[in-house]
């Protein structure tokens, strides 16, 4: 493991003596962590799996080349800060770019995980409670968050500070947590939406087609944005001044952040902060109480039509390798 790998688990099992509590092995929590910490070292993250399945080489740092993408996107956030000339416009564009990058990034390098079944073939069989199990996967899931999180939001966090003073280190760190639960429930509802749509045999191909759309999505980004900031008279845009902009997520959070950090609050003030806190808690109880059983029902189908495709009858076969023959003789 890496150092932040080191870091992470070291905070999480801080909470070992309430662990203990809820009869929770703190060993074999470890152990799990420390296992899985370890295979996502050497898991291709989602920009590195079309590279990595030419040059078939061993990773073992994927971890921090994933935190570099991320903290290269940070910066590119950043951008945001030369639009308008107030923390509420500046702070609506960081949180629209941080809330999509992060569920897109979560849906394209997390699926694997997410939708690996392996931990209830090799870790149920063995004398493990059911608590210690969850919690292995619920602690695994908030580590790797934190890591995608930690250095998408820190460029724009000194970027605050420098702007703004201190005082923005608190509200800003409360709001981009509250859009990290918002961004959880984003891509909970992406995924079901996929499953109502598809088959879950066919899960895991159209995550592959988002990635491909992502990956495109990203580096036209890069090439068209810049030149759209350099063409339009955008300098001294206010948002609050825009028809409708109550009614968008990302200004909730800038505008509580701008109000705690100023310490002002009027009528739209307070509306925008009830709305930034209430509505990634009320997400998050969704989440657990309606989204999560329908996705592990779901997540069961997949594990059982994946079984079911490992083993082809014959017959099928045949009649495959006779359609690939037809094809080349054909091209």
């Amino acid at each position: 493991m890496n150092f932040f790998d080191k870091f992470f688990l070291k905070l999480f099992l801080y909470t070992s003596p309430l662990l203990q509590k809820l009869e929770i092995d703190i060993d074999q929590l470890k152990a799990i962590l420390v296992a899985k910490l370890t295979m996502d070292n050497r898991r291709p993250a989602a920009f590195q799996q079309m590279r990595q399945s030419k040059e078939k080489k061993e990773i073992n740092s994927a971890t921090l080349k994933t935190m570099f993408v991320s903290l290269i996107m940070g910066l590119f956030f950043l951008m945001g800060f030369a639009i308008g000339d107030d923390m509420t416009t500046k702070l609506t564009i960081f949180f629209s770019m941080f809330i999509f990058m992060l569920a897109a990034t979560l849906i394209t390098d997390f699926t694997s995980v997410l939708i690996d079944t392996r931990d209830n073939l090799i870790i149920l069989p063995k004398p493990v409670s059911d608590a210690t199990f969850v919690t292995s996967r619920l602690m695994h899931i908030a580590i790797h968050i934190n890591k995608l999180l930690l250095p998408l939001a820190l460029p724009a966090l000194i970027a605050l500070i420098v702007l703004y003073g201190p005082v923005t280190i608190v509200p800003f760190i409360l709001m981009t947590f509250f859009a990290t639960l918002l961004s959880i429930f984003l891509v909970n509802a992406v995924y079901l939406l996929i499953l109502q749509l598809v088959k879950p045999s066919k899960f895991q191909s159209v995550i592959s087609y988002f990635q491909i759309i992502f990956a495109v999505f990203i580096y036209g980004g890069y090439q068209l944005v810049p030149r759209m900031m350099e063409r339009a008279g955008i300098e001294h845009l206010r948002m609050s001044e825009i028809h409708h902009i109550g009614f968008l997520p990302p200004f909730w959070f800038a505008d509580a952040c701008n109000s705690l950090s100023t310490f002002t609050f009027n009528q739209g003030n307070i509306i925008n902060l009830f709305m930034s806190l209430g509505l990634p808690i009320m997400s998050i109880y969704v989440v657990v109480k309606y989204f999560a059983p329908a996705f592990n029902r779901n997540l069961s189908m997949i594990s059982s039509t994946s079984e079911e495709t490992k083993v082809k009858p014959a017959s099928t076969q045949s009649a495959a390798n006779f359609k690939m023959n037809w094809l080349e003789k054909l091209a």
